[in-house]
This record gives C-alpha cells, structure tokens and sequence, in this order.
C-alpha cells in the first residue's frame, strides 16, 4: 500500500524543512535534525519509487541507505548537539560523517546476494535478507541501535540536568518509533514501516516544539 510511505515521505521532507529554517540563529542540533529527516524523506521516497515502478538495484540502495542505515543515527547525533559541549558534540560529528561515508560507499558497491534479482522483481519492498550481505545488513543495525542509546543516554542526561526533559523525552520515544519501522522495512513490511515513521516523526516533531519553549 503506498498511501503510507507517501505520506511519511511528506511528513519527513516538510519537517526538514520546517527544522532547517527553524535552525537559523539556533545552533547545530535543528540542523542535525533537518538533515537526518531528508533522510528519513528520501528513504521513503524510495519506497514509494519501488512500489510505483518496481524495483531496482539504484532504488533498493537509495532505500537502504537513507531509510534503513543512515538516519536514526544522525537523529543521535542532533541530541548530542543539545547535551553536549561544542568540542565534543563537532568531534562525534566529524566521526559519524567518515563513517557514514563509508557505510554508503558499501551499500552503493556491495554485491547483492545470489537471487536477489527475483527478490527485486515486483513492487513489494523486500526484505533485506533477501537482497543484502550479511556486513550491510549488520551496518544497519550498528547505526539504528547506537543512535536510539545515544538518545536514550541524552533523555538520561537532561532528566539528570532538568533541562528540555520533555523535549527530549518525546524525541527519543520518536527515534525508538522510527528504529523500530526500519526494522518492519528490512523485512519488507511496506505498510508498517509507512505507519511507524509517520508516528515516529510526529512524535519527533512535538519534542522539537518543545525543546523550543
């Protein structure tokens, strides 16, 4: 069903949006934000290509590396940026940029796995153990998993300092929400990985309301 990852793709693309212009004057971590949300937009968008006009080898990586490698991690880092010290907070942005250059060289270069052409012939997305490497597949997992504690350890950290508590605190339940649909996309459940981000970036988009007040 493609009403649900059009609708996320919106959702995601207008929220970026909204962030970046909402960053102007306002530090690093609204810009964090906005560029992982165009993230969370273009793996969507892909979704919605694939779904549309079937599936390929430059869509299916578009997807993966965007909505299933990339973006929850680059959500971490934005929360770095508000409990952090500058220093520290632009060191872990240099480091996530190396990496995340390297896991999107992999994801462009890396061979599929022996039939992942019928996989690919249809407009289900499929699941990733069906198209990707097992080091691919396990890259996805490192970058979702390490954001989402990043973000939990920044809710931790600003209930600890009693500052932005609910902000944040609504955004981390956001990046949980959306680490959790990326999960239903690697194995190829369209609808739910369509709902979860929709949720998960309108939960996002309440806690950055109210990181602002």
């Amino acid at each position: 069903m493609i009403v649900f990852p059009l609708a996320a793709t919106l959702v995601a693309a207008a929220f970026s949006i909204a962030t970046w212009r909402a960053s102007r004057g306002r530090g690093m971590a609204l810009r964090i934000w906005s560029i992982a949300l165009a993230q969370f937009a273009i793996g969507s968008a892909a979704v919605v290509w694939g779904t549309i006009f079937d599936w390929s080898d430059a869509s299916y990586r578009v997807f993966y590396g965007f909505g299933a490698v990339l973006n929850v991690a680059w959500l971490g880092l934005g929360t770095l940026w508000l409990v952090w010290e500058r220093s520290a907070a632009m060191v872990m942005t240099i480091v996530l940029a190396v990496v995340s250059f390297w896991a999107i060289y992999l994801v462009a270069t890396t061979d599929f796995i022996p039939g992942a052409a019928s996989a690919l012939a249809g407009e289900e997305l499929p699941a990733a153990r069906d198209v990707m490497p097992v080091l691919v597949r396990n890259l996805s997992r490192w970058f979702s998993i390490t954001g989402s504690v990043v973000v939990l350890a920044g809710l931790g950290m600003s209930l600890a300092q009693r500052r932005n508590s609910l902000g944040i605190g609504l955004l981390a339940a956001g990046v949980v929400v959306a680490g959790v649909a990326s999960e239903f996309a690697r194995a190829g459940y369209v609808a739910v990985f369509g709902v979860g981000l929709a949720v998960g970036i309108a939960l996002m988009y309440a806690g950055f309301i109210r990181t602002r007040t």
